[in-house]
C-alpha cells in the first residue's frame, strides 16, 4: 500500500468519533503515513510487533488485543503502557520539576500565534487538535479506552501530517471507532491533600453519543489549583560570610478553575466530515504573599523588623474558543481541508502591596493594575496532491488576525493616598495581520529511503498604538526544511533534518510591565516596540533501534542550533531593562533515550523509560559583554520512570524521578543561579467493583536554592549591593482519585 493511498484509509478511519471523543474538535489534517499491518497479539500479551518489512519499519501498532489485559478507562491509560513515548505524556502524576523563577509582568499572554507546522506530536485519527487552547493530554484523559481501535507510533517524518515531528522523534496517532454503539459517559472524582494543610475536591464529567451521522460530546471540569511556596532569603555583604538580614516569604497562589467543552461532528455519505467545537475556561486566582523581615545582629540572633511589600492580588483569566473544520477526499486520493478558529482571552490583575512595622497598623504602599485582552482569528486551508505512488505535494495557506489590548497602571502612597505614577509605554493596542504559505514535497526514494522537503513563508504587518509608542512594522521570513529517514533494518532507523525556525513574539513584551519577583517587587520592565523574532537554524541527526518483539527502543540524538537575534534582557533606556534582541548565540548537545520492557529480568508487564540530555550554549551578555550560557538553559537534564501492571485487580504502580543542572538567570541589576533538587512522583492504581482507584503523590522531593548577586543600577558598573541565598520548599500533593463509566 503506497503512502498516499494509506492517507485516505487513515483519514477516514473513525471520523464519527474523532472529534466526539475529544470534546474539542479536530483539525482535519490527514495522515498519509507509511503502509503497515499490525500483528494481532494475545489478550495477555505485553508486546506489539510491527511487520518485518522495510516498508513498514516506520510504524509500530498497538491494537485492542494488546490493551485488553489492562482494563484501562481513558486513552491516556492506554498510552502509559507503551514504552518509549513517555516524554510526550509528562510525569505519571502530572507534576514536573520546575522552580520559582524571577516573576515576569502580570497579564502577559504567552501562546504561539497561528497553527503553523509545530505542535504537540499527538494526532487523533490522523488529525491535529483544531483549537489553540486545547491540550492533547487533557483530550486523552477525556477519551474512553473503549473508543480506541489502535495506537500507531510513527517513527520520524511522514507525508501529509500537517505537523512537524519535534525533538521527540516520534509521533503518536490514536485511532478511534467510526461510530458509537450507544451513548455513554465517564466521570472522575478526586481530592487533593497539600502537605502544608488543606483538602480540595475536584471532578470531571463527560458524555458522548450520536444521532445518526451527527455525533456529540460535552464535558465539564471543576478543579482547584493551589501552588504554595515557602521562601527564606539570607542576605550578605561580600566578602563577609556573616549574614546581616533575612526575608521569610509565603507565596500562595490558589483558586477555582472551571472548564466546559462541547463538540459536534457530522459524517456525510460521500465521506466528508465537518466538526464544530467550543471551549470555555474561567479561572480565578487569589495570590497572597506575606513577607517577614529580620535583622541579624549576631550569629543566630535576629530581630523582627516588620513586613514590607506584602502582596495581595486578584487575578485570573477567562477564555472562549470556537473552531470548526471540514475535509473532502477526492476519488483519486487527493484531499482538501480547511478550518477556522476564533479565540478570546482576558487576563486581569489587581495587586495591592502593604507594609507593617512591628506593633503598627498595616499601610497600603502601592497598587499595580494590569488589564490585558488577546484575540485571535485564524483561517487555514490545504490541499494534498498525489503525484504518483510514493510521491505527494502538500500546499496551502493560513491567515491570522491577532490583537492584544493591554494597559498597566501604578499608584504609589503619597501623603496617605494612592497617587498615579507616571509610566513610559504603559498601554498599547497591538494588531497583527499575518499570512503563511506552506509547500512540502515527499518522496519514497526507495524501500529504505524517505525524504521530505518543505519551504514555508511568513509575511506579517505589525501595528502598535499607544500613549507613547506608535509604530508600524512589516516582516517577511522564508523557512526551509528537509527531513531524511533511512530504514537500515526494520528495527534500526537513521533520521536527519535541517530547518530554519522563526520564534513567536510575545505581544506583552512590547508594553511595560511589572516584575513580581520577591525581592524586586515593583521594578518596571520596559516594553520594547522594536523587538524582532528570534531565528534559529537547526541541524539534527538521530539513530534509533527497536529491540526484537517490541521489547524496547533506544535512541541517540545529536543537535546544533545557530540562533540569530536572541531574545533576552537588554538596556532599553538608562538603568531600565526590558526584553530585547542581544545578537547571535548557539547551542549543541546529545540526548539519549530508552524505553525497555523488563520481562526478561523477571518483571512481567513492567517497563522503564529513561532520558539523559547533555548540552551547552553560549551568548554575549547585553550588559557586561561577557560570554555566558543562555538563560534557563541546563547543561544536563535527566528523567527515569518505572511502572508495572499485575493481574491482581489490574493493580498498577510506578515511580518517576527527574532532575537537572542549575540554570542561569540575569537582568540589568542581578545575576543568579537556580539549583533545583531532583523530584519524584509515585502512584498506585487498582480496579475493583467496576471502579478505578488511584493514589498518587507529586512534588515529593522538590526544593530549589538560588544564589543571587544584586547590584545597584547596571551590573556592568560592578557596584554590588548584596549577595542573597534562597531556599524554596513547595507543597507536596497527595491525590486520591476514583474513576468510572456509565
Amino acid at each position: 500500500m503506497d503512502e498516499c493511498a494509506h492517507a485516505a484509509r487513515l483519514s477516514r478511519s473513525g471520523t464519527a468519533v474523532a472529534a466526539v471523543g475529544l470534546g474539542l474538535g479536530l483539525l482535519t489534517v490527514g495522515f498519509a503515513g507509511r503502509g503497515y499491518a499490525a500483528e494481532a497479539a494475545a489478550a495477555a500479551s505485553t508486546s506489539a510487533t510491527a511487520t518485518d518489512s522495510a516498508e513498514n519499519a516506520a510504524v509500530v501498532t498497538y491494537d485492542q488485543a494488546f490493551f485488553a489485559g489492562f482494563s484501562a478507562i481513558t486513552a491516556e491509560d492506554l498510552l502509559r503502557r507503551i514504552p518509549g513515548i513517555q516524554d510526550l505524556l509528562g510525569g505519571q502524576g502530572g507534576g514536573g520539576p520546575g522552580f520559582g523563577g524571577p516573576g515576569g509582568g502580570g497579564g502577559g499572554h504567552n501562546q504561539q500565534r497561528g497553527f503553523g507546522t509545530t505542535g504537540a506530536p499527538i494526532l487523533f485519527n490522523g488529525r491535529r487538535l483544531s483549537g489553540k487552547s486545547n491540550d492533547p493530554i487533557d483530550a486523552l484523559r477525556r477519551i474512553q479506552a473503549r473508543q480506541v481501535v489502535r495506537v500507531d507510533v510513527i517513527r520520524g517524518s511522514a507525508p501529509g501530517l500537517g505537523i512537524r515531528v519535534g525533538n521527540e522523534g516520534v509521533l503518536v496517532n490514536v485511532v478511534l471507532e467510526d461510530a458509537l454503539a450507544t451513548s455513554f459517559g465517564a466521570w472522575e472524582a478526586s481530592v487533593n491533600y497539600y502537605s502544608t494543610g488543606g483538602f480540595k475536591p475536584e471532578g470531571k464529567l463527560s458524555y458522548a453519543g450520536n444521532f445518526g451521522a451527527l455525533s456529540y460530546i460535552a464535558s465539564i471540569t471543576a478543579e482547584h489549583e493551589r501552588n504554595r511556596r515557602i521562601t527564606d532569603d539570607t542576605f550578605f555583604h561580600p566578602p563577609s560570610t556573616q549574614p546581616y538580614g533575612r526575608l521569610h516569604l509565603i507565596n500562595e497562589d490558589a483558586g477555582p478553575n472551571y472548564t466546559a467543552t462541547g463538540s459536534l461532528t457530522y459524517g456525510f455519505e460521500n465521506g466528508d466530515t465537518a466538526n464544530l467545537n467550543g471551549r470555555y475556561n474561567n479561572e480565578a486566582r487569589f495570590l497572597n504573599q506575606p513577607s517577614f523581615n529580620y535583622t541579624i545582629i549576631a550569629p543566630n540572633v535576629e530581630v523582627y523588623t516588620g513586613q514590607t511589600d506584602q502582596r495581595r492580588d486578584q487575578a485570573g483569566n477567562s477564555e472562549l474558543e470556537l473552531g470548526g473544520d471540514y475535509e473532502h477526499a477526492f476519488s483519486n486520493g487527493d484531499s482538501a481541508r480547511g478550518l477556522f478558529v476564533v479565540n478570546w482571552d482576558k487576563r486581569p490583575s489587581d495587586a495591592f502591596f502593604y507594609s507593617t512595622a512591628p506593633g503598627a497598623a498595616e499601610i497600603t504602599t502601592r497598587r499595580q493594575v494590569v488589564a490585558s485582552e488577546l484575540t485571535e482569528r485564524i483561517a487555514r486551508g490545504q490541499y494534498n496532491w498525489r503525484l504518483a505512488p510514493g510521491q505527494s505535494i502538500e500546499f496551502g495557506g493560513e491567515v491570522a488576525l491577532n490583537a492584544l489590548d493591554q494597559k498597566i497602571e501604578r499608584f504609589d502612597n503619597i501623603a496617605g493616598t494612592l497617587q498615579p505614577y507616571t509610566l513610559f509605554n504603559p498601554d498599547a493596542k497591538i494588531t497583527e495581520t499575518r499570512f503563511e504559505s506552506f509547500t512540502s514535497y515527499s518522496n519514497r526514494i526507495s524501500s529504505k529511503l524517505y525524504m521530505e522537503a518543505a519551504i514555508d513563508t511568513e509575511s506579517s504587518r505589525l501595528k502598535q498604538r499607544g500613549t507613547d509608542v506608535n509604530t508600524v512594522r512589516s516582516f517577511f521570513f522564508i523557512k526551509p526544511r528537509i527531513d531524511v529517514r533511512y530504514d537500515l533494518t526494520p528495527g534500526t532507523q537513521i533520521r536527519a533534518r535541517a530547518l530554519r525556525d522563526i520564534g513567536q513574539l510575545n505581544f506583552a513584551d512590547f508594553v511595560s510591565s511589572f516584575t513580581f519577583d520577591d525581592s524586586r517587587l515593583g521594578v518596571i520592565l520596559a516594553g520594547n516596540p522594536t523587538l524582532v523574532p528570534q531565528k534559529t537554524w537547526t541541524l539534527e541527526t538521530t539513530a534509533e533501534h527497536r529491540l526484537a518483539n517490541d521489547q524496547g527502543v533506544v535512541s541517540a540524538r545529536g543537535f546544533f542550533n545557530k540562533i540569530q537575534d536572541t531574545i533576552d534582557k537588554v538596556l532599553i533606556v538608562p538603568d531600565v531593562a526590558g526584553v530585547g534582541n542581544i545578537g547571535n548565540a548557539h547551542s549543541y548537545g546529545v540526548e539519549i533515550k530508552t524505553g525497555l520492557r523488563l520481562d526478561r529480568f523477571g518483571l512481567p508487564r513492567a517497563s522503564i523509560d529513561a532520558t539523559g540530555l547533555v548540552q551547552t550554549s553560549s551568548v554575549r551578555d547585553a550588559f557586561t559583554q561577557d560570554n555566558r550560557a543562555l538563560v534557563f538553559f541546563p547543561s544536563y537534564r535527566w528523567s527515569i520512570s518505572f511502572r508495572q501492571d499485575v493481574n491482581w485487580h489490574n493493580l498498577s504502580y510506578g515511580v518517576s524521578f527527574n532532575g537537572q543542572r542549575s540554570v542561569l538567570g540575569s537582568d540589568i541589576d542581578f545575576r543568579q543561579r537556580f539549583k533545583p533538587s531532583p523530584d519524584a512522583e509515585v502512584f498506585t492504581e487498582m480496579r475493583a467493583g467496576g471502579f478505578t482507584f488511584r493514589l498518587e503523590g507529586d512534588g515529593l522531593l522538590r526544593t530549589v536554592t538560588r544564589d543571587r548577586y544584586l547590584y545597584v543600577g547596571n551590573r556592568a558598573n560592578n557596584n554590588l549591593l548584596r549577595f542573597e541565598h534562597r531556599y524554596d520548599t513547595f507543597d507536596k500533593i497527595v491525590r486520591f482519585i476514583v474513576k468510572g463509566t456509565f
